[in-house]
Protein backbone atom coordinates (compact mmCIF):
# COMPACT_ATOMS: atom_id res chain seq x y z
CA UNK A 1 0.00 0.00 0.00
CA UNK A 2 2.79 2.42 0.87
CA UNK A 3 5.00 1.44 -2.39
CA UNK A 4 1.47 1.97 -4.37
CA UNK A 5 1.26 5.16 -2.95
CA UNK A 6 4.66 6.44 -3.03
CA UNK A 7 4.56 5.78 -6.89
CA UNK A 8 1.38 7.70 -7.27
CA UNK A 9 3.22 10.10 -5.51
CA UNK A 10 5.96 10.24 -7.58
CA UNK A 11 4.19 10.09 -10.64
CA UNK A 12 2.08 13.57 -10.04
CA UNK A 13 5.74 15.12 -9.48
CA UNK A 14 6.46 13.72 -12.89
CA UNK A 15 3.93 14.88 -14.42
CA UNK A 16 4.12 18.21 -12.85
CA UNK A 17 7.59 18.54 -13.82
CA UNK A 18 7.07 17.72 -17.04
CA UNK A 19 4.52 20.28 -17.53
CA UNK A 20 6.75 23.42 -16.21
CA UNK A 21 8.81 21.86 -19.06
CA UNK A 22 6.65 21.76 -21.51
CA UNK A 23 6.13 25.83 -20.74
CA UNK A 24 9.35 26.75 -20.82
CA UNK A 25 9.97 25.06 -24.18
CA UNK A 26 7.00 26.84 -25.41
CA UNK A 27 8.02 30.15 -24.31
CA UNK A 28 11.89 29.62 -25.49
CA UNK A 29 9.57 28.11 -29.16
CA UNK A 30 8.00 31.95 -29.12
CA UNK A 31 11.19 33.73 -28.14
CA UNK A 32 12.97 32.02 -31.02
CA UNK A 33 10.47 32.33 -33.50
CA UNK A 34 9.71 36.21 -32.84
CA UNK A 35 13.00 37.09 -32.69
CA UNK A 36 13.51 35.46 -36.17
CA UNK A 37 10.31 37.64 -37.36
CA UNK A 38 12.08 40.51 -36.32
CA UNK A 39 15.56 39.69 -38.20
CA UNK A 40 13.57 38.68 -41.18
CA UNK A 41 11.69 42.07 -40.72
CA UNK A 42 14.49 44.34 -40.16
CA UNK A 43 16.43 42.69 -43.18
CA UNK A 44 13.72 43.16 -45.44
CA UNK A 45 13.85 46.89 -45.11
CA UNK A 46 17.30 47.34 -46.61
CA UNK A 47 15.82 45.08 -49.35
CA UNK A 48 14.33 47.69 -51.51
CA UNK A 49 16.71 50.45 -50.74
CA UNK A 50 18.93 51.76 -53.73
CA UNK A 51 22.58 51.40 -53.89
CA UNK A 52 23.35 55.59 -52.78
CA UNK A 53 20.78 54.85 -49.64
CA UNK A 54 23.15 51.77 -49.48
CA UNK A 55 26.50 53.36 -49.13
CA UNK A 56 25.15 56.06 -46.71
CA UNK A 57 23.58 53.35 -44.01
CA UNK A 58 27.15 51.61 -44.24
CA UNK A 59 28.95 54.83 -43.63
CA UNK A 60 26.59 55.73 -40.34
CA UNK A 61 27.46 52.16 -39.03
Amino acid sequence: MLIERMQGERDKWLAAINTIFGYIEGMISSSVSMLVQCIRCDSLKYVSLDFESFLTLQNLG
